[in-house]
């Protein structure tokens, strides 16, 4: 977010709230740059005046949660249907390698794992991820 914002000046403000313990939460590598990517280039470059970002990261029971939000320019409910329609039949040229291969990694790595994604046309969008909260410790056996 640093580099984008450098890059983007005054444009893109951001808010995080990391409620987790880094040392005890691990999550595959590469999930957050290319969704902090995608939000950029699709939502909020797209809007002259930009927008904000809203990462928060929390621990619920025996999962983690990471909530993606932006007030870039989101989606309208088809096209918000057909990308979710693309994620799960694994048609990735549709939706992009980065969030494709993210999907599946999530989807192949952990037996309840999840991606979803929300959004409003002219609102923005939210892409929430939940993974087991696994230690890094622990991580080695997956």
């Amino acid at each position: 977010m640093y580099i984008q914002q450098m890059r983007f000046g005054s444009r893109i403000r951001y808010d995080l709230q990391l409620e987790v313990d880094g040392s005890e939460t691990m999550i595959p590598a590469f999930t957050l740059q290319p969704l902090v990517e995608n939000v950029i280039i699709h939502g909020i470059a797209r809007k002259e005046e930009g927008g904000r970002i809203f990462l928060r990261i929390w621990k619920r029971t025996d999962k983690i949660a990471i909530s993606l939000a932006d007030t870039g320019v989101g989606m309208d409910e088809e096209t918000l249907k057909r990308l979710m329609d693309a994620l799960k039949g694994h048609r990735t040229a549709r939706v992009g390698i980065g969030l494709g291969n993210i999907y599946q990694r999530i989807k192949s790595m952990y037996e309840d794992g999840d991606l979803r994604i929300y959004s409003r046309a002219g609102k923005g969008s939210m892409v929430q991820i939940i993974l087991p909260a696994v230690r890094e410790e622990d991580y080695q056996k997956i």
